[in-house]
């Protein structure tokens, strides 16, 4: 374009540039060149195959190689306006303008996105570790004595939490209220979450493992471990106890089981998983299985013709309620729900009773009926030896060691029974 001066001579006026507009832009057909916005240097509308429509790029230079030209794909028009473009294309350009490459920048952006979005909640990686592992764990109770554990003491916590998120101090807040109180319980808990954790690092969820250093905010470990004494109900008081309270109302409850756990002397945990595969009805024996006794060995308890009874109930139990005989595998004593009953359920059933116990102050619990008998065998003048087999404490002395099992069964069959028989003897076994 010219245009005359003063002097009659023509000179060279410069170009007139369209800026692109959505008239201009729905006017684009399917191979038409590229329109350069003409406001943000290398932007551009690619068409597409249909009129009207088309593609944003950026092109630019990138820092580390200035010879290159990239194309930045910045979405679809018309679902991104020309404005909305125009301000993508700005914010790339001034990544550019401090050395960033844009593209680079999207992507680390996306795949930081991708791992935050991967990270599993506590809940999630502790079951994804239980079902990796458990194929090569040799109880297989193990896995669902870990899942119990965690629901019932990790889980209400941070359960719902994003592992990365997870700190020393929440850990110290499932730990505390245990620590003292449950110390075994806390150990065990504490242990599966590390193994957790340490599952989450290896799989670069986390930095590091927190639970290596959370009993520095616990009291000291000497003192959590130290062994507690269980409040138990005075022996005198177990067949008022089982007569009047446990025997009552006894249908789809925890009460046979409370009765059992009794009877047996037993600890809770050998009651609760106890499955059929276990009763030796023949021998009249209950084979507690190595992998749920506190010192990892076989314990036989002889069963007295009371607890052979109440085998008999629940078969009737479950003929009743789901129509048929139970199986090996089936517990004997199933929740409403047909599963294993948490250790709170028996500690609850005794606490809605308000059953006193020995320990001034503080209520009687399921594990003190271990003490109760003891009570009550020491004052039959039990041999010391039998009453320490009867609770599995110890395999007795050298001499006892050298029975024959079925012997030693048949020793601790009378001092069963004889509990039993005391048990069932109310009203005038406490006088």
């Amino acid at each position: 374009m010219t245009k005359a001066n003063e002097n009659g001579a023509e000179k060279e006026q410069p170009k007139q540039y369209t800026i692109l507009t959505d008239t201009i832009a729905r006017s684009m057909k399917p191979g038409d060149r590229k329109l350069p916005d003409r406001t943000v240097k290398g932007l551009k509308l690619k068409p597409a195959s249909r009129k009207g429509r088309g593609y944003w790029f950026l092109f630019y230079n990138p820092p580390l190689n200035k010879k290159k030209r990239s194309e930045m794909s910045l979405g679809s028009y018309p679902d991104v306006s020309i404005a909305e473009a125009r301000e993508r294309a700005n914010e790339a350009r001034k990544l550019l303008a401090k050395g960033i490459d844009p593209m680079l920048a999207r992507k680390a952006e996306k795949s930081a996105v991708r791992k935050e979005e991967a990270v599993p909640t506590f809940e999630l990686a502790a079951r994804s570790y239980i079902d990796q592992k458990k194929a090569g764990w040799r109880n297989t109770k193990h896995a669902a004595q870990w899942t119990s554990t965690l629901e019932t003491y990790a889980f209400p916590y941070i359960g719902n939490r994003k592992v990365d998120t997870l700190s020393v101090e929440d850990f110290r807040k499932v730990l505390a209220p245990i620590w003292l109180q449950k110390a075994e319980t806390a150990s065990r808990v504490k242990q599966r979450c590390s193994r957790i954790i340490q599952w989450c690092w290896a799989n670069e969820y986390v930095q590091n493992n927190v639970l290596n250093v959370v009993t520095e905010l616990l009291p000291d470990a000497k003192e959590a471990r130290r062994p507690q004494h269980f409040p138990a109900l005075p022996w005198q008081k177990v067949p008022d106890f089982v007569n009047t309270i446990v025997r009552k109302n006894r249908l789809g409850s925890s009460r046979p089981l409370m009765e059992w756990l009794v009877l047996t002397a037993a600890r809770s945990g050998e009651s609760r998983n106890l499955t059929w595969d276990q009763i030796d009805l023949e021998n009249a024996i209950w084979n507690i299985p190595p992998d749920n006794t506190k010192k990892n060995r076989l314990h036989d308890v002889p069963l007295s013709n009371r607890c052979l009874q109440i085998l008999e109930e629940q078969v009737a139990y479950f003929k009743m309620m789901i129509g048929r005989d139970p199986e090996p595998t089936d517990l004997v004593f199933p929740s409403p729900r047909w599963k294993v009953y948490s250790d709170m359920a028996l500690s609850k059933f005794m606490k809605d009773h308000n059953v006193e116990s020995d320990t001034k102050g503080r209520k009687a619990v399921p594990h003190g009926f271990r003490t109760s008998f003891r009570g009550w065998a020491t004052i039959k003048e039990y041999p010391e030896h039998l009453i320490e087999l009867c609770l599995a404490h110890a395999e007795g002395n050298k001499s006892i060691r050298a029975y024959k099992r079925e012997q030693l069964q048949e020793l601790r069959r009378p001092i069963m029974q004889a509990y039993a028989d005391y048990v069932d003897s109310y009203p005038t076994a406490s006088k």
